[in-house]
């Protein structure tokens, strides 16, 4: 939807018609923090984001009752030094805050009005406050301005009074937010589903995966405007069967006057009804307007025909996509396992270059020590040894190697 990868979501179920609950997640550390809030806060002269209508920014609001006009990565970095027990600084890479986008396709919203819209948001956010502490959410900003609504809520993991995405959020509770979620949701009123349970789902790589998104952007402006379609050929076809029935009467009429013997003069000056008297002229116009009406009688009939295939035509082009639109969904479940065990290795990468300096560090005070107590020739001889292999460095380098690969990859 916008800048964020998802590593949580439960989608619909392929071949149902039933909205479905959405929920990402992302973590966010103190670097990521700023552009979070100028977004959600839209703190922005200009912006790229193409998705966003200015017109209707004002429509936004908060759930929680936060200063506006302190940043994120001050009102957290508060929250956490006030609240955590250890005496140690947090450290630069520490995730500060977990941000859930929350949301349902469009169809959902477009059935809600702004009170169960907002109703809606609330619900979802009090499944987070039950479960991960009232205190714990920062910020709770939803986005009426973009093409489907949504809310921003970032949680800090704080939970004992130690900071830990880690433990707050591990795969065993993602897995119980999906199934749990969508039910509370439907339990408060919200007609929605889960998605799928153990799907096999094939991988999609982050470029795949947005590539599809956009694919499917891409059909909803163009599903938009068949469908915009389809209404005024269902509009003209009403208006042509009207015109139709009108014919016919016109027709029906026509024959009961026995149009043979209108053509042929015979009925001269006979009176319509036994009232009013038709001169001959009159009578030939009439015959003129009948075999015309005709006509465009059978004309019409073809039209009709023609825009009720257009029609099945452009019905069959709207079903499509709902088959692309269960691809896409049946892979996003299946990415957040990726993400996550990519951000998990990513952590213990960050643990053993860690371990590694320390004993690097080590290595060097053992060199120093070493020289001022050895023989100098044994010394030296351990030194070249040691030199010849490396095996701090080597270590490192490949640990740096493995870790920009995951880097990419997030």
């Amino acid at each position: 939807m916008e800048r964020f990868t998802p590593c949580s979501l439960f989608e619909q179920e392929k071949g149902h018609n039933m909205s479905y609950a959405v929920a990402r997640m992302q973590k966010m550390k103190y670097g990521n923090l700023r552009g979070a809030y100028k977004h959600n806060e839209r703190i922005f002269k200009e912006h790229s984001n193409k998705d966003i209508d200015p017109s209707r920014s004002h429509l936004n609001y908060e759930l929680t009752e936060r200063d506006h006009s302190i940043s994120y990565e001050k009102q957290i970095k508060d929250y956490v030094n006030k609240t955590k027990i250890s005496n140690r600084a947090i450290r630069k890479d520490a995730v500060l805050c977990d941000e859930w986008i929350i949301t349902s396709d469009k169809q959902f919203f477009e059935n809600l009005s702004d009170e169960q819209t907002r109703e809606f948001f609330e619900t979802a956010k009090n499944y987070f406050a039950e479960h991960y502490g009232e205190e714990n959410i920062a910020y709770a900003s939803v986005h009426l301005d973009e093409k489907t609504p949504h809310m921003h809520m970032g949680i800090v993991p704080m939970r004992n009074g130690t900071l830990s995405s880690k433990a707050m959020f591990n795969r065993d509770e993602l897995k119980k937010i999906q199934a749990d979620f969508p039910k509370y949701l439907s339990d408060n009123g919200f007609d929605l589903e889960r998605g799928k349970v153990n799907s096999e789902t094939k991988h999609l790589s982050v470029k795949d995966y947005k590539e599809k998104q956009q694919m499917l952007e891409n059909m909803d402006a163009k599903i938009d405007l068949r469908q915009a379609k389809m209404q005024q050929l269902t509009k003209d076809l009403a208006d042509k069967k009207e015109a139709l029935s009108t014919v016919d009467k016109i027709y029906e009429d026509l024959n009961g006057l026995g149009l043979s013997d209108l053509q042929e003069g015979r009925l001269g000056k006979k009176t319509l009804g036994g009232k009013v008297k038709i001169e001959q002229e009159q009578l030939n116009r009439l015959v003129k307007t009948a075999v015309d009406n005709i006509s465009k009688n059978h004309q019409l009939r073809a039209n009709q025909e023609k825009m009720t295939n257009r029609i099945k035509i452009l019905e069959t082009q709207v079903s499509n996509k709902g088959r692309l639109l269960n691809e896409l969904n049946s892979t996003k479940e299946e990415m957040t396992k990726l993400k996550i065990e990519n951000s998990n290795l990513r952590d213990k990468l960050n643990t053993l270059m860690e371990r590694l300096n320390v004993a690097t560090k080590r290595l060097g005070l053992w060199r120093t020590q070493a020289k001022n107590y050895m023989p100098t020739k044994d010394f030296k001889k351990i030194m070249k040894s040691i030199n010849a292999i490396k095996p701090a460095s080597l270590v490192i380098k490949t640990v740096q190697i493995i870790k920009r690969v995951i880097d990419k990859s997030m």
